[in-house]
């Protein structure tokens, strides 16, 4: 039997593109194409019991500009020009959605145009791929969250049944944002969130238990004030290999010891049906090497082993729930 699997999380984007990425630096190790054809020759390293069945295209940070208007957005619709005009149209696709990026600080009149402009821009098929989007906080000053222009665009998205694609960084910037996420929770309603690489962990070796006790508090928190307030939000369990240190990336049994503990917390305390897997494609390759989509797979798959996980609920895990999740 060959399990099914739906990736949440990977980026596509061309060496020679029409827009540039802001973290593209000359030399860099992604600096070549990583489109959807290279993507798929991950189903040649796993084995024969996976298949990779779809994925979720995620923007990767093309150089767009806040408070720009419409000359600001140009390299996110020259982006999502890639994703469906290059990528979405070959006749064997396997893309199921995509989360653009969006002028989230501009506020909810500036998103609406943009998002306007871009269904216009597209035909029927691909307008149906946009799932909703994201803006990438990790990176961003403190407060940015609570900027009343993003108050106001992130209910905007909740009111136009969009998700939102959300970034933050506690393994580099503390539990600050977890804070600022819990406060903007409150400030809005019935929104679907999905929260990237589950908000970016420490994975020092050994095990950091303080860093770990801390975030176990923070996603209890987060839970209670996202169930009260109507918000759905989902935890992908993604984004490890970018968190290590070189010598630990390269320990599968390692990597496995210090993913299980964050994974049985998820587990026992929120539903398992908000726990989708990703790759992070092909960023996870730059610590995890060519064959990294297929380790995180296995290594995923020991973890589910140790904790006795069974057969449907890992289909949940890495197929169904991403269904759920991104309506594809």
């Amino acid at each position: 039997m060959t399990f099914g699997i739906i990736d949440s999380h990977i980026h596509l984007f061309a060496e020679n593109g029409s827009y540039s990425l802001r973290w593209m630096e000359p030399g860099h190790k992604l600096q070549s194409d990583h489109t959807e054809k290279e993507y798929l020759e991950n189903d040649e390293h796993l084995s024969p019991d996976f298949r990779l069945e779809g994925y979720v295209v995620i923007e990767a940070d093309a150089e767009t500009r806040d408070q720009a208007g419409p000359e600001g957005w140009k390299p996110s619709i020259e982006e999502c020009k890639f994703f469906f005009e290059h990528e979405s149209n070959r006749p064997d696709s396997r893309m199921l959605g995509a989360m653009p990026w969006a002028p989230m600080v501009d506020g909810k009149e500036a998103v609406n145009e943009y998002h306007t402009q871009l269904m216009n821009s597209m035909g029927p098929k691909s307008a149906k791929l946009i799932k909703g989007y994201r803006y990438l906080v990790q990176d961003k000053p403190d407060g940015q969250l609570l900027l009343p222009h993003f108050i106001e665009s992130f209910q905007w998205l909740a009111d136009n049944d969009l998700a939102f694609d959300m970034g933050i960084d506690a393994h580099l910037r503390g539990f600050k944002q977890f804070e600022e996420l819990e406060q903007l929770l409150k400030k809005t309603s019935g929104l679907t969130i999905m929260l990237n690489h589950l908000a970016k962990l420490n994975l020092d070796w050994p095990m950091n238990m303080t860093f770990f006790s801390e975030w176990c508090e923070r996603m209890d928190l987060l839970l209670l004030v996202a169930n009260l307030h109507g918000h759905t939000i989902y935890v992908k369990f993604s984004g490890a290999f970018d968190e290590l240190d070189e010598e630990t990336a390269k320990d599968d049994t390692k990597i496995c010891s210090l993913i299980v503990p964050y994974l049985k917390y998820l587990l026992e305390n929120w539903d398992h049906h908000y726990i989708i897997w990703g790759s992070n494609w092909p960023v996870c390759t730059v610590k995890g090497g060519p064959v990294a989509l297929k380790r995180w797979v296995e290594i995923v798959w020991q973890a589910f082993d140790q904790l006795e996980v069974s057969t449907s609920v890992r289909e949940d895990i890495m197929r169904n729930n991403n269904r759920v999740a991104y309506r594809l």
